[in-house]
C-alpha cells in the first residue's frame, strides 16, 4: 500500500510540474483551471503516504514506552 501511494504521489507531482512548466513556457496562454485539484490531491497523498510509512516503520506504534501510561520501573 505504501509503495502504491508513493507511486501515485510521484505521478501526481510530475503532472503538476508538467502543467506549471507548460504555463511558464507559454505565458500568453491563460493558466489552466484544473491546476488546483491535482495539487491538493498530491499534497493529501504525500501526507497519507508519510503517515502510512510511519506506521509501517514502527515509528507510530501505539504500544511504545513513550505512549504508554505505565511508569518505567
Amino acid at each position: 500500500m505504501h509503495l502504491v501511494l508513493g507511486c501515485m504521489t510521484s505521478v501526481l507531482i510530475w503532472l503538476v510540474f508538467w502543467t506549471h512548466l507548460r504555463v511558464r513556457r507559454h505565458p500568453e496562454e491563460s493558466s489552466p483551471k484544473y491546476r488546483l485539484p491535482p495539487e491538493a490531491i498530491a499534497v493529501l497523498l504525500v501526507g497519507l503516504t508519510g503517515h502510512l510509512g510511519g506506521f509501517l516503520s514502527g515509528v507510530s506504534q501505539a504500544d511504545t514506552p513513550l505512549n504508554s501510561r505505565q511508569s518505567c520501573s
